[in-house]
């Protein structure tokens, strides 16, 4: 078994956490068709804990599977197709697609070859872990700029190539000649200023899609399978997934499933990592609290096991840190500056917010 503790964890390297061992699965552009849906949820039900992440980038991961366990949900996932067989192409495979291509006729109609050209560039091994790349097609469902990766953003006949530090050189070089035998291509920003939608419906043509996030990005098994069961789920970086034609029943589902499906819940704005227990470096529980302090501050409030700030690494209005002795509290900044506040109880928590936090 191959397995190691760190950024990108993946089904060939498993990450152990507090609640036992963490697969990161990676559908191919994202796209998880009901039967590929099915599979995942009972790898989560039958060898792990039931709980299922869908992360900022929009992958899955599958909480609490058993050491002795790892071959045999690696094996069903491999068979299902939601992950490779090499461990080159599938620690390699972080890219995000717009996911109403080919189904929103207002989305570049290049979009899918571009995406299928750079997940070919992207089989090289020692590429970052950390590297992340969009392709974002426009049309109804914005995906928006990859921060630190690259972002390959299509308009008319032109591809726009915006890398940020991490991307290597070669990496960009090979993308660029390669999408030149279609498109124009430049260099230059991404539109850092595009409109993404977190929760609600969207319209396309005749049509209307659902997009939707778990709260605090954690479901399980039952939930997700009973919207993804009949089906195709598109996910999307921000803990976001996308459903194309999307109907009144779908909607009540997902709502009575959990998930948030409005765009002014407050839980769109609150933050939380996985907290005690579920992660070994965790101090204190974090999805409790952040429920019932979502929507006590008007801005983003962020929830944080423990000084890391994992689930949050940019800054929030408010952040609030599992310590040894409760939570410490943070104004405009991450978990790991100074807090203003400490030893807090929950009740605490609750109560600076209300004395003057907002």
């Amino acid at each position: 078994m191959s397995a190691r503790r760190g950024w990108c964890p993946d089904i060939h390297a498993p990450l152990e956490a507090g609640d036992g061992w963490l697969l990161r699965v990676k559908p191919p552009f994202g796209r998880l068709p009901p039967a590929m849906t099915d599979h995942i949820c009972d790898v989560a039900a039958r060898w792990g804990n039931g709980v299922i992440e869908v992360s900022s980038r929009g992958n899955l991961q599958l909480r609490g599977i058993a050491a002795d366990r790892l071959d045999a949900a690696r094996a069903c996932l491999i068979a299902c197709g939601a992950a490779s067989p090499d461990p080159v192409e599938e620690a390699q495979r972080n890219l995000a697609v717009s996911p109403l291509a080919g189904i929103d006729a207002t989305v570049h109609p290049a979009t899918r070859w571009v995406a299928e050209t750079t997940a070919a560039c992207l089989r090289t091994p020692g590429l970052p872990a950390k590297l992340g790349v969009v392709v974002d097609g426009g049309g109804a469902f914005v995906l928006g700029r990859q921060a630190g990766g690259v972002t390959l953003s299509l308009r008319g006949e032109v591809c726009a190539i915006d890398a940020g530090d991490a991307a290597p050189p070669a990496l960009v070089d090979a993308l660029a000649r390669a999408i030149a035998a279609r498109l124009v291509v430049v260099r230059g920003e991404a539109d850092r200023d595009a409109e993404t939608t977190g929760a609600g419906l969207l319209s396309y043509g005749t049509g209307h899609a659902l997009v939707l996030t778990p709260a605090f990005g954690q479901t399980d098994a039952a939930a997700l399978r009973a919207i993804g069961g009949s089906v195709t789920l598109h996910l999307a970086p921000g803990r976001r997934m996308v459903i194309a034609d999307a109907t009144p029943a779908l909607l009540r589902r997902a709502r009575d499933a959990g998930f948030v499906t409005e765009p002014d819940d407050p839980r769109l704005r609150t933050t939380a990592c996985a907290g005690a227990p579920r992660c070994a470096s965790a101090r204190q529980a974090t999805h409790a609290l952040a429920n019932r302090l979502a929507g006590q501050i008007a801005g983003r409030l962020h929830v944080s096991g423990c000084a890391k700030g994992c689930g949050q690494p940019g800054r929030a209005d408010v952040t609030l840190v599992g310590e040894d002795e409760g939570y410490a509290l943070v104004r405009d900044g991450r978990a790991w500056d100074m807090p203003v506040l400490r030893s807090l109880t929950p009740d605490a928590c609750v109560a600076a917010l209300r004395e003057g936090m907002r």
